[in-house]
């Protein structure tokens, strides 16, 4: 089993897919032909969902979740690491940068797991926009020559736009990639200067750099990238959004992410029947266990329907559970 296997059934995961079959995104020609992006949380998840359809219901799956809205777990760590800073663990290929990359997002999650919200999600899929369109870039540039270049210059490029401008306290509006699907000509032009510049040093000169993919993948050639001399527009930061204006964005989208996790607790809860929760509490009472608040919150879960927990209560009442699972209770309700 590689590392991409093992990461699977990660929690953050699961909510990215359960993003992907709900989240419908918008239609680029303004149209009411909306479709989603296909999140494939396991290995051939895709294909075996179309291969249990009928004809019928095939063509509604392919037009529901069009093949280039297809997207992996080793891509999207593809798509997301060239903005945390990452291009050269991208260039050291799929199952390396996924490693680093579930290590990163494992602690992010426990530090703070609401930031992978809606927003989260569509930023993810216009980030994914922009690498597959970087790559077009990448490709019709007359000095492009092939041979994989393309797949360091692509994750360089869009990693020392995001590096300027933040630094100038600016940042990419990935809101209005999400709305239309595409980029709009100031941030493709952006990317094409990028992608021009960094494609000097990593293919260097051939006394220096004998082999530019594997040079591509050391981080001293992201330190030489960072420090390169880039001329942009000198309208360029025009192109982007200030910091107030993310941090608002960021701000919106974690709370409501709060509040539909109450939700979703208080929906498990109730669904879960007062005859679980009867078991659970008297399990945990019987093995001392629980707190008196925990007990109490138990029982609140265990009047269900006649009294209905709180969304504060159904979250700490799913706490409580997971502690009993610890303990050895086998109740059968899923957590993920």
């Amino acid at each position: 089993m590689n590392a991409a296997d093992f990461f699977a059934n990660h929690p953050f995961h699961v909510r990215v897919e359960e993003f992907s079959r709900r989240i419908f995104a918008p239609s680029p020609d303004g149209s009411f032909c909306e479709s989603k992006w296909y999140y494939e949380r396991a290995r051939g998840q895709y294909q075996d969902a179309r291969a249990l359809l009928t004809g019928a219901q095939r063509r509604k799956f392919d037009t529901e979740y069009p093949k280039q809205q297809l997207i992996s777990k080793t891509d999207l760590a593809k798509v997301l690491n060239p903005w945390r800073g990452h291009p050269d663990i991208v260039s050291k290929g799929s199952q390396k940068n996924f490693a680093e990359f579930a290590t990163e997002i494992g602690r992010d999650w426990i530090k703070q797991s609401d930031s992978f919200n809606e927003a989260f999600y569509m930023h993810a899929i216009a980030k994914a926009i922009v690498f597959r369109e970087t790559e077009k870039i990448v490709s019709e540039q007359p000095c492009y020559e092939g041979g994989g270049i393309r797949s360091r210059v692509v994750p360089y490029a869009i990693a020392r736009l995001a590096h300027d401008a933040e630094k100038g306290g600016r940042f990419v509006d990935f809101e209005r990639i999400w709305r239309t699907q595409q980029l709009d000509f100031n941030l493709a032009n952006l990317l094409t200067i990028a992608s021009e510049a960094v494609y000097s040093i990593i293919m260097g000169v051939a006394s220096e750099i004998p082999n530019p993919l594997e040079w591509a993948k050391q981080q001293a050639c992201w330190n030489r990238v960072q420090s390169l001399r880039i001329d942009w527009p000198d309208d360029w930061q025009d192109a982007l959004l200030t910091g107030e204006d993310q941090k608002e964005t960021k701000r919106s989208a974690v709370k409501d992410q709060r509040m539909l996790n109450g939700i979703e607790a208080q929906t498990v809860v109730v669904k879960a029947g007062r005859d679980f929760w009867i078991s659970a509490r008297e399990w945990g009472s019987a093995k001392r266990v629980l707190t008196a608040t925990e007990f109490g919150i138990l029982d609140v879960a265990a009047s269900v329907p006649v009294r209905i927990p709180s969304e504060k209560q159904s979250l700490r009442a799913l706490e409580s559970l997971r502690k009993l699972h610890a303990e050895g209770f086998q109740g059968g309700l899923d957590l993920n």
